[in-house]
């Protein structure tokens, strides 16, 4: 057997073309990091609803991750919070429930698959106090081949350059614990 000598991943700007990479890393890390393939029937529906949006909104902010095996993780973030979540509810929610049908009420959710089709139908967005003083806002997912070798916080210190050269006061991340 030969060994795979893996190349140091490198960061780029999303190309239309990355959208697949992009959607197989999210369904790959969906579960807490992990990899949620066989939680989901719908491979594109945790994409459609934590990946695409980004894309679709601010694509200046998508960055890829790729080493020699392909796209191994994403940088993806919003300037501004609040108009990122009038965007998401008017212009991309209703177009991903177009084709999706809303769960029956009251019915609780046999499968993760459900529980996210019925998340899209019964989907809030936060505005906490402290938003105006932390109005972007990122996220970022890496696959495990390239986790813990300090990648991760040098593209975040990376991306908080970027939105501040864009004059962003200040941003906020969520985690899973």
């Amino acid at each position: 057997m030969k060994a795979i000598r893996l190349i140091k991943p490198r960061r780029r700007t999303y190309q239309s073309g990355d959208k697949e990479g992009i959607y197989r890393v999210c369904l790959q890390t969906g579960d807490a990091g992990q990899d949620a393939s066989a939680l989901y029937k719908n491979a594109s529906l945790l994409g459609d609803l934590y990946v695409g949006p980004y894309l679709a909104f601010q694509p200046e902010h998508a960055w890829v991750i790729e080493d020699d095996v392909g796209i191994c993780g994403y940088v993806l973030a919003v300037k501004d919070t609040s108009c990122y979540q009038n965007w998401f509810m008017t212009e991309w929610l209703p177009e991903i429930q177009k084709n999706r049908q809303a769960p029956v009420s009251g019915v609780e959710p046999e499968s993760p698959d459900d529980a996210l089709l019925a998340s899209l139908f019964d989907f809030s967005m936060y505005q906490p106090s402290w938003l105006p003083l932390f109005p972007a806002h990122f996220h970022i997912e890496l696959l495990e081949r390239i986790q813990g070798k300090g990648y991760g916080t040098q593209w975040m210190m990376e991306m908080l350059k970027s939105l501040q050269k864009q004059g962003c006061q200040g941003v906020h991340l969520g985690m899973h614990p």
